[in-house]
């Protein structure tokens, strides 16, 4: 059965949204059940057929997943493209007005987060980003954002969910990885605490994201506070596939798309 998780304050009518989990898909193994990516070493059918089952669930024909860099690039969708598995664009975020897309991001730990907004007429625009810490630092939230209003969203309209993510109890860093941060704006510093070592620290990646949306000036910002470390059942993690010493894990979708 597919389980996804909705967000009560982001629901909008004539809009599907869902944060999917690891359950549901038709993939083995490493990759049991719902892996979307088509990078790893899961069956490339098995791929297919796990996204026509989110495809399903929306009520969309068509789904969009970038290969995904840890960059700032945002992509605007302006039709259905045909993309072979050898074309995908490289990016990490994906906007659209175009109704019967499903536009989505790929995770197993990095935060995935969903935009909504409205044109002067009222219509939709929809966008998702794939903000891992790199991303976020440089500017892929904003970029999003800024991409929606360009294709006519209202920035005052603009509103932002976060999806599972590793959450601080379970995202200890070198000491060191705080420098970035702080030399893009000093107040980051919030965003670490002391790790279980003198040199360690703990990072709230999903905090810091929410605070960066923010301060591109949403007014609202919803965290589910879900961590994809600690949830096994239900969620892929990459830092728990390198904990627990294993070759490869899948990666959920974080879809969102205009009906």
């Amino acid at each position: 059965m597919v389980d996804y998780l909705r967000i009560d304050n982001f629901v909008v009518d004539g809009v599907f949204h869902g944060f999917f989990g690891r359950k549901g898909g038709v993939s083995q193994g490493y990759y049991n059940s719902l892996n979307i990516s088509s990078y790893l070493n899961d069956k490339k059918d098995a791929v297919e057929k796990n996204k026509q089952i989110i495809c399903d669930v929306s009520g969309c024909s068509s789904f969009y997943v970038l290969k995904q860099i840890h960059s700032d690039k945002c992509i605007k969708l302006a039709s259905n493209p045909e993309w072979g598995i050898s074309d995908i664009p490289s990016g990490d975020a994906l906007v659209t007005d175009v109704a019967g897309i499903l536009i989505g991001v790929q995770t197993a730990d990095c935060v995935p987060v969903l935009f909504y907004g409205r044109k002067s007429d009222n219509s939709p625009v929809v966008g998702v980003a794939h903000a891992g810490w790199k991303g976020a630092l440089n500017g892929v939230l904003e970029n999003t954002c800024n991409s929606m209003i360009e294709i006519g969203a209202l920035s005052e309209t603009i509103i932002a969910a976060i999806g599972p993510a590793i959450q601080q109890v379970s995202y200890e860093v070198d000491d060191k990885f705080i420098f970035p941060f702080i030399e893009k704006n000093e107040d980051a510093d919030k965003f670490f605490k002391q790790g279980r070592d003198k040199d360690k620290l703990y990072f709230d990646l999903p905090a810091y994201v929410g605070w960066r949306l923010y301060l591109t000036g949403l007014k609202k910002v919803i965290d589910c506070g879900i961590d994809t470390y600690l949830g096994e059942e239900n969620y892929f993690s990459y830092r728990r596939m390198v904990h627990n010493n294993e070759d490869d894990c899948g990666r959920q979708a974080s879809v969102i798309g205009i009906l």
